[in-house]
């Protein structure tokens, strides 16, 4: 185990118990899912959005520096290609487009997974445009699946099972 692998394990860690359990972690979720909710709770959220900026700028920086490290060299383009590996992996990971929602050790599993999937078909001897055409039909999959989610949990706003059913007894009984 290299220590860039102890360091990444400890800052997941350490970041996914922050958001998960405690109060300033939990804000970051209200104030990405709603900021005029968060704003009406009383959540400084000017603070938590610029607080956000600066964590996502220092993280990119410790993985630039990881990056470079592996390579032993560093260049103006050395991460341009993983973009869209990035999103994939944060929006497969759980984290809505809509915001509000998500997880670090999610995001990390969907990254692993999606190594081990391009791992394999470069071991099958499958070309670059092929792992970047599976990564969009998998992303593409993904963001359909949320959109249904999101469609049918508002098909269920506001409904009471109970009063669905009573409903549903009173038409029959008018039917008979």
């Amino acid at each position: 185990v290299t220590p860039r692998v102890l360091i990444t394990v400890v800052l997941v860690v350490v970041f996914e118990v922050f958001l998960r359990k405690t109060q300033r972690g939990r804000n970051f979720f209200l104030v990405g899912g709603n900021k005029n909710t968060a704003w009406l709770a009383g959540i400084e959220t000017d603070r938590y959005l610029i607080a956000a900026f600066v964590l996502s700028g220092a993280m990119a920086a410790v993985g630039g520096a990881f990056f470079a490290m592996e390579s032993s060299a560093a260049t103006l383009k050395l991460g341009d290609t993983s973009l869209m590996y990035v999103i994939s992996a944060a929006i497969i990971g759980g984290t809505a487009m809509s915001g509000g929602k998500g997880g670090i050790f999610r995001t990390v599993v969907a990254i692993v997974t999606l190594e081990m999937l391009y791992t394999g078909i470069i071991l099958f001897g499958l070309g670059n445009e092929v792992k970047i055409f599976i990564a969009g039909l998998i992303l593409a999959a993904v963001v359909l699946y949320e959109a249904y989610a999101v469609y049918k949990h508002e098909k269920e706003v506001g409904k009471r099972p109970e009063l669905v059913k009573e409903l549903e007894a009173a038409k029959d009984r008018e039917a008979i």
